[in-house]
């Protein structure tokens, strides 16, 4: 990522860091979308994901780290839809 030395692991599958912090001299980039939002629809919402099926319109950077962290709800499927093709791929 443009702005950090290195990259967590979530970050570098995501491919985007929303998040900084300084581990020794070192700055790493890391994502806490894809936590924050499994997070969220768990525990303050109250959904149980285990075994559903997910759908996801849109496929920017957003899209990723939702579809990253919401697999650690344990869905059935998550499915990534698009308007355009090419930015599916990507």
């Amino acid at each position: 990522m443009k702005f950090s030395n290195d990259s967590s692991t979530k970050a570098q599958m995501i491919g985007a860091s929303n998040n900084l912090y300084k581990k020794g001299n070192i700055i790493v980039g890391d994502n806490t979308d894809c936590i924050g939002l499994a997070k969220d629809i768990n525990q303050n919402l109250g959904f149980d994901l285990y075994g559903k099926e997910i759908l996801i319109l849109g496929a920017g950077g957003a899209a990723k780290g939702a579809a990253f962290g919401l697999q650690d709800l344990n869905p059935k499927t998550i499915c990534i839809a698009n308007r355009t093709l090419e930015k599916l791929k990507n």
